[in-house]
């Protein structure tokens, strides 16, 4: 399907090695359709959807936004679309992570790219194919979705859990996501959710999704209310521009009418909520076919 819109020493790493690649099983919490696993150490990860035998199901990793300060597994602006995702054969993980101001990048990236490591080592135990992980987020987790989707080993930001497990992705669709945090528009409300969590120049350097742009880059659909005041519309366009100068076929869907979170400003927002969860799913649907 496609659209056209808006163009001792040893010893201790011994130890630490041993630590890196669990290979316990996974500790599952079952609740009706729903699994709780602790990744990570202690952050918790849910996921719903019909198990498939042998591992066979894609899953679906969506991060919660809330300015990387606030937000748990629970929540989440595009939450709202995880069910036509359920429906359609995906399973989908949401999971929480580390916040700011407590906890300043790169925790969050770390904890990201952690659970998509977790689902793809455990995959099997939890009924997923860890060849076929999508990722997706919304505002703060739209970054952090590009983010894990751009980034590679030799980037720095794999952190300190389940080394030599892949973090790769097979594709990411992001909700008005932030991408070049060196150069944030100035009138954009989320400036001071980029200074809190991103305190220097280097630190929003590193954690701007903008730069890591390569030719082995994933599929992006990438979503944006034009009337967004907490992130420009730019930054979604820059992204866009960017993944098509590396050689690639981005999908931009431009929301007429919508604001941050694709709330209506000035007037019923176009495309409507259904035709966005038709696409998504159409999106994930064939990059993520077996």
């Amino acid at each position: 399907m496609r659209l056209s819109f808006l163009p001792v020493f040893i010893l201790a790493l011994v130890t630490s090695a041993c630590a890196e690649i669990d290979a316990s099983a996974p500790d599952i919490r079952r609740a009706g359709s729903q699994s709780t696993v602790t990744y990570c150490g202690s952050q918790k990860m849910d996921l719903s959807g019909r198990k498939g035998q042998g591992g066979s199901q894609a899953v679906i990793l969506y991060i919660h936004g809330g300015g990387w300060e606030t937000g748990d597994r629970k929540g989440g602006f595009e939450r709202r679309r995880l069910k036509p995702l359920v429906q359609n054969g995906f399973i989908v993980a949401t999971l929480d992570y580390r916040l700011a101001p407590q906890h300043r990048h790169p925790a969050q990236i770390h904890d990201v790219k952690c659970a998509i490591k977790y689902l793809r080592h455990h995959g099997p135990a939890l009924g997923i194919d860890s060849e076929r992980i999508g990722v997706m987020g919304d505002s703060a987790g739209g970054h952090l979705a590009a983010l894990a989707a751009l980034t590679s080993p030799q980037d720095g930001l794999e952190g300190p859990n389940l080394a030599g497990v892949s973090s790769d992705v097979q594709a990411a669709a992001t909700f008005y996501g932030i991408f070049d945090l060196v150069n944030v528009e100035p009138h954009s409300l989320a400036v001071d959710a980029v200074t809190q969590n991103f305190p220097n120049r280097a630190a929003r350097a590193q954690g701007s999704p903008i730069i890591y742009l390569d030719a082995a880059d994933p599929p992006f659909l990438i979503v944006h209310g034009k009337q967004d005041r907490f992130v420009d519309i730019a930054q979604s366009v820059k992204l866009t521009i960017g993944l098509k100068n590396a050689g690639h076929a981005p999908l931009l869907v431009a929301v007429e009418n919508a604001g941050h979170g694709l709330v209506a400003r000035g007037g019923k927002p176009m495309p409507e909520t259904e035709t966005i969860d038709q696409l998504l799913v159409a999106f994930f649907t064939e990059h993520l076919a077996k």
